[in-house]
């Protein structure tokens, strides 16, 4: 009885690969909250077109909404929402191959790295096992492959996240930030965190890849607070405008959905915006 369970496991396992191996190209978006996206986003850049990528956009959910059909097609985004550029830094790391250039967002530097992401990620055993098996993958989970053929089936393609909230809740969420961006951030963490990231900057740098920081847009009012100034200082200290580029907040205002993160149509105004800075700064981008 055994022997025929594990025999008939074995063929579904199979035959499921084989289905992957022929519709692998046509399966999207199959993380179902928050968490597996990141965890499906993260295995695209490990295992998949991330690794043809030649620029790396590492960061929060704020640069995760940058609008990937607005630059080329060899940009890879690695912002996740929940998580941080300590997240992607690690992927990098691990990553077969380097990309040309790393766009690094610098707003929440202050977020260290997500001890359950990376366990899960780089698991001893399935980590060098995902790279040849998708079946094992989190994006390939049987169920939500079928979920997400039926949604693309139906024509319903709409990202979660970007919608507008009523006033009263959107004047909440502003007065949050304002408050939290007045704050005067720790000193102990602080240098923790960019003591951390000179160590990983300068190994990215020994791989030849180029470093560029960016600053993405959010509540106006609240860009010129205590906690903002302080961490755009604490970057020019550790990573000199003589030595690293830096993409500016723009000098014009942008609408957020929730004071942090941009709505729509801003977030494709600003992706316009960095991709022009990046074309005048950077060759070949």
């Amino acid at each position: 009885m055994v022997k025929k369970a594990i025999v008939i496991t074995v063929l579904l396992f199979a035959g499921y690969s084989l289905f992957l191996y022929f519709f692998q190209d046509r399966i999207h978006r199959t993380g179902q909250d928050q968490y597996s996206r990141n965890v499906v986003k993260a295995e695209e850049y490990l295992y998949e077109e991330g690794q043809e990528a030649k620029v790396v956009i590492l960061g929060t959910s704020m640069g995760s909404r940058i609008v990937m059909d607005s630059l080329p097609g060899d940009y890879f985004n690695l912002a996740m929402a929940g998580m941080g550029i300590f997240d992607g830094l690690s992927l990098l790391e691990k990553a077969s191959r380097k990309p040309k250039v790393v766009l690094i967002e610098m707003n929440v530097v202050l977020r260290g790295q997500n001890e359950d992401l990376r366990k899960d990620l780089f698991h001893p055993v399935f980590y060098p096992l995902k790279a040849h098996i998708p079946a094992l993958r989190k994006k390939y989970q049987p169920v939500a492959v079928a979920k997400a053929l039926l949604r693309d089936r139906s024509g319903s393609r709409q990202d979660v996240g970007l919608f507008m909230p009523p006033k009263h809740i959107f004047d909440q969420e502003v007065a949050n930030v304002m408050r939290n961006s007045a704050k005067e951030p720790s000193q102990v963490t602080l240098s923790q965190r960019f003591r951390k990231l000179s160590q990983q900057i300068q190994a990215l740098r020994d791989e030849n890849v180029q470093v560029v920081f960016f600053e993405m847009p959010f509540y106006a009012k609240a860009q010129n607070l205590r906690e903002p100034t302080l961490i755009r200082q604490e970057f020019y200290k550790y990573f000199p405008v003589t030595r690293f580029k830096y993409i500016d907040l723009p000098s014009d205002a942008y609408d957020t959905s929730d004071g942090i993160h941009l709505a729509p149509r801003e977030a494709t105004r600003y992706t316009l915006y960095l991709r022009k800075m990046l074309a005048q700064d950077i060759s070949g981008l």
